[in-house]
């Protein structure tokens, strides 16, 4: 099942107490050690990372974001010389494309498939993000003088495997930071007659198999680089 939004604190918490490696009292005292909030976004951000996709999940609203003209850069000179502009992001819908935009120029607007066409054409059958665009003819200019708005991203919804990926890889981090804080890298201490034993066996035996899933999901989504 797609998901709207990426893992939250509250799903994560959720989560690592139905793994059953550690008792709720420990869970109580070990939690309170550690910033589930910061670690659900690190587990965001590895995706992207890993991924490739910044953003992954598509923009809420409409986002400008200014390219130079595609082509040989050469400082102090005009910039371009080729028809395609590579995004070197996902992009799912266009809201307007400008040629010539500057701070004080705002520049001739494109209309789509007159003016210019999205790459790859198939992307929106595939349930892909375009990743570059064609213009009908060369593109030259200023630096940044390309400006495009639209809905940036690889999808409007996290696939419910890349969803469940981002989820385990938050609760590997946070085992680990789980005992890496608290217990110091010891599987147990003993005081007086009272002994704590750290499930590290457990743990080890799911984060491996969280990183395996890890890795396929990464595999299936990572953006191509050419």
């Amino acid at each position: 099942m797609a998901h709207s939004a990426y893992p939250t604190a509250g799903q994560l918490e959720s989560y690592i107490r139905s793994m059953g490696i550690l008792t709720d009292a420990q869970l109580a005292e070990l939690l309170a050690h550690v910033d589930l909030t910061s670690i659900a976004a690190g587990a965001q951000a590895a995706w992207e990372a890993d991924s490739g996709w910044k953003p992954f999940l598509r923009d809420a609203s409409p986002v400008a974001r200014r390219f130079d003209p595609p082509g040989p850069n050469r400082r102090g000179l005009t910039r371009g010389g080729w028809e395609r502009l590579e995004l070197d992001a996902g992009l799912l819908a266009v809201t307007a494309f400008v040629t010539g935009y500057s701070a004080t120029a705002a520049g001739t607007a494109f209309v789509v498939e007159d003016d210019y066409w999205l790459w790859p054409p198939n992307a929106a059958v595939e349930d892909r993000p375009y990743t570059a665009i064609d213009a009908n003819w060369y593109q030259w200019g200023q630096p940044q003088s390309i400006r495009i708005t639209g809905y940036w991203g690889f999808s409007a919804n996290i696939p419910g495997d890349a969803w469940e990926a981002i989820l385990r890889q938050g609760a590997q981090l946070a085992y680990s930071q789980i005992f890496l804080t608290v217990s110091g890298g010891v599987t147990s201490w003993t005081e007086a007659d009272i002994t704590e034993q750290y499930a590290l066996g457990a743990f080890k035996a799911h984060a491996d198999a969280w990183a395996e899933q890890w890795r396929r999901a990464v595999g299936r989504y990572r953006r191509p680089y050419l």
